[in-house]
């Protein structure tokens, strides 16, 4: 993703402002089928001091499933603010893979070949951003106990006068199946 892909010499003392859209299914690959999301943002600054580079900023976007309540498809926003520090050099540094718990909040993440790369780091906070219940609104209705229709479907069809699609007919479809077979009852 070359959009996200800046030079260390691009960077000046100001910093240098960043604010890019891209395409979820660009930024994620293959992966982005299964999380859906739209238009990715990320905006900030990033900044330089010495051998390290500083990003701060935000990555926001949209996820497009469907509404756990209605299976009607909806987008779902979301926003995270950021903080990545990038250094010149291709491997972790000895002394930051001494105590992981130490630095597991000061992650610095290598920028081989003189690049700093935002996507990747951008395509993390998609996944981690990603909800675990999609609900398009709290004040939407269920679907109906009864038979699984949408509201707005069940009105619909109880106007045409077609209720009796409606109706949740359990496991009466298998006495259809077998006709032969009858409910024994014991008689004593």
């Amino acid at each position: 993703m070359d959009k996200l892909r800046f030079p260390f010499t691009s960077v000046t003392e100001e910093g240098l402002p960043i604010d890019v859209t891209v395409p979820g299914d660009e930024l994620g690959g293959d992966a982005a089928r299964d999380l859906r999301p739209g238009a990715i943002r990320v905006c900030g600054t990033l900044s330089g001091l010495g051998h390290e580079w500083f990003f701060r900023g935000a990555v926001s976007g949209t996820f497009i499933r469907a509404c756990d309540r209605c299976l009607l498809d909806v987008e779902l926003p979301f926003s995270s603010e950021v903080v990545w520090r990038f250094a010149e050099r291709s491997e972790p540094h000895p002394l930051e893979t001494l105590n992981d718990e130490e630095n597991e909040d000061d992650e610095c993440y290598p920028c081989p070949g003189g690049v700093i790369d935002l996507a990747e780091r951008a395509w993390e906070e998609v996944v981690l951003a990603f909800p675990v219940k999609f609900v398009a609104c709290e004040d939407r209705p269920d679907l109906c106990p009864e038979c699984g229709a949408d509201p707005a479907q069940r009105a619909y069809l109880e106007a045409d006068g077609r209720e009796d699609e409606l109706r949740n007919k359990g496991l009466a479809g298998l006495g259809e199946l077998f006709p032969g077979l009858r409910s024994t009852d014991s008689e004593e």
